[in-house]
């Protein structure tokens, strides 16, 4: 429901995932890594000579030394991203007075909490691969992927695609030296009760870029892995100046050996090409036409597919291999079934209850036991999907009355609903 948001209350540029023609100026990625602590002042003499990304909590650390990013990138859903975009304009109420990042210009997943975007004067949507708002809603524009799972990733995917492909990474850690050091200084891990992050703990290792071991752990293993293939893939100009991970394709670079004295950028008309090159969307349009009642009756599809499943898995000799068999089947044949958009919604579920099923399913060896155990299964499958196309039709019906000139849904505020909520 951010998405249908984010298209209904905002005025945006839509980022296609298609590549544009070259930008020839340098473009500065920031992220959050302990390591951009020591280039700050790298980067701010040559901030003028370059186009200046940050990504997440790198916001913070670049305002801590005074230097404004061109662009900032979100890639998360999460009422945090709000709670982070607040807990820096409080630092740095002299730098924007009027309660928003003035003169920053955002890009984010359409997925970002709406309450985000009327943080910053312009917006660019994009997107992304992989979840279900993209599949119901992206139509025909290309999906942009390869952007997690880190922002490092987004910063690199969505320049790139931007036209800027010869970058400087900063920050772009995949992980420490030392793990009292897991970010910069400058970011709410740090200055922020709430965010406060004492020590990290590694459970991966990889060779540094300047040398030595760096501690990782999965995720920010998979981030580097993913940095590697886009600079490999992206045909990008990549150093890397960050004291973290080798990035293998990003040419290992102090920082305070750049030289840019003979760079010039037209820094503007970079901004306006990125702009007419990208699709104006007014707000309440995007949606204005869009058939949720087909998205509605696929919903209904899916749970008489998964009803009817279980009745089936429960007659006769049927047992849980037999059912495993036809949710895989189910997930096989999705993308050119006509229920497409609303597996996109509930295949999580649909395939993790399965599997999370396996381990308990195929350990128990007494058959009369097992079978009790299969039993229960499929009456939680059942309860499980019942309750999730309810609420699922519950969120469609209430947008489309919205989007035909009905009350704005409660969830449309950007509010956390239940504890733990990430949207």
């Amino acid at each position: 429901w951010n998405a249908i948001t984010n298209l209904q209350k905002f005025d945006c540029h839509m980022l296609p995932g298609s590549f544009r023609l070259r930008i020839g100026a340098p473009a500065f990625m920031v992220t959050s890594g302990p390591s951009v602590d020591y280039d700050m002042e790298y980067i701010k003499q040559w901030r003028d000579k370059a186009i200046v990304f940050s990504g997440g909590s790198s916001l913070q650390a670049l305002l801590a030394h005074g230097i404004i990013p061109d662009y900032h990138v979100e890639l998360e859903n999460v009422v945090q991203v709000w709670d982070f975009c607040q807990h820096i304009l409080e630092l740095n109420q002299d730098k924007f007075p009027g309660g928003k990042f003035t003169g920053i210009k955002l890009i984010a997943s359409v997925t970002v909490n709406p309450r985000v975007t009327p943080l910053f004067d312009e917006t660019y949507y994009f997107f992304r691969d992989s979840v279900s708002s993209s599949f119901c809603f992206a139509d025909k524009i290309p999906l942009m992927s390869a952007i997690g799972p880190n922002v490092a990733n987004t910063i690199v995917a969505v320049g790139a695609r931007l036209g800027f492909r010869h970058i400087y990474m900063f920050g772009m850690d995949c992980g420490w030296r030392d793990g009292e050091s897991h970010h910069s200084r400058d970011t709410a891990y740090y200055t922020s009760d709430e965010f406060k992050t004492e020590k990290a703990a590694g459970s991966h290792t990889h060779p540094g870029n300047f040398g030595g071991t760096i501690q990782s752990t999965m995720v920010l293993s998979w981030t580097r892995d993913m940095l590697e293939e886009k600079v490999r893939k992206f045909g990008l100009r990549a150093y890397n100046c960050s004291d973290g991970a080798l990035i293998k394709g990003a040419l290992p670079k102090l920082a305070e050996t750049l030289d840019f004295s003979d760079t010039q950028i037209d820094r503007d008309k970079i901004f306006a090409r990125v702009r007419e090159e990208s699709m104006f969307i007014e707000h309440g349009t995007y949606l204005a036409d869009y058939d949720f009642d087909s998205v509605m009756a696929e919903i209904d599809r899916y749970e008489r597919m998964i009803l009817d499943l279980c009745d089936e898995a429960l007659a006769g000799e049927k047992d849980f291999r037999w059912m495993l068999r036809k949710i895989t089947e189910i997930h096989q044949n999705a993308n050119d079934s006509d229920y497409r958009r609303a597996y996109s919604v509930f295949q999580g579920p649909t395939m993790g209850m399965a599997k999370c099923a396996c381990v308990f399913l195929n350990r128990i060896e007494d058959a009369v036991k097992r079978r009790l155990v299969f039993e229960d299964f499929v009456a939680e499958y059942r309860t499980l999907h019942q309750e999730m196309t309810k609420e699922t039709r519950e969120i469609f019906a209430a947008a489309k009355t919205w989007i035909k000139g009905g009350p704005e849904p409660s969830w449309a505020a950007g509010l956390p609903t239940l504890p733990g909520y990430t949207f």
